[in-house]
């Protein structure tokens, strides 16, 4: 099933999305859809990310040279997530602190980046959607 490639990673975008959306609702005791996007546990670019390796590693083995491919694209998202992304959320209250004074509202976005939890948190979700969908194709 060549689809299996595509369906998991897109399985785990969307179990993580719910995970969260389940997850910032209970916090704030209503339907939080203005949490949706970027930040919080877990992480959905980690779940996809992981979860393309974690498919390729299951379906192909450890012999695949898409296996490197794909170590490397989750590894660069889990970098960007707990480093780049938070140096992002710095400049962007940095930036809505410098125009206040000149009457300006920006109002951009100051949670971007991840914690090391969250991404953890991305990261079983992309594993274990992965594992679930490798059983569920090879009937196991």
């Amino acid at each position: 099933m060549e689809s299996y490639f595509f369906l998991a990673p897109f399985l785990s975008f969307l179990f993580a999305g719910l995970i969260k959306f389940i997850i910032n609702s209970l916090k704030i005791r209503k339907l939080a859809f203005k949490k949706i996007g970027l930040g919080n546990f877990p992480s959905t670019h980690n779940a996809i990310s992981s979860s393309a390796f974690f498919t390729v590693l299951f379906q192909e083995g450890l012999n695949s040279p898409f296996l490197s491919i794909a170590f490397a694209l989750m590894l660069i998202v889990a970098i960007d997530s707990l480093d780049l992304r938070n140096k992002i959320e710095k400049h962007a209250k940095a930036i809505n602190e410098l125009e206040k004074p000149n009457g300006f509202s920006f109002n951009l976005r100051t949670k971007i980046g991840h914690k090391p939890i969250e991404v953890f948190g991305g990261f079983l979700v992309g594993i274990t959607t992965s594992y679930l969908f490798f059983l569920l194709v090879n009937g196991a």
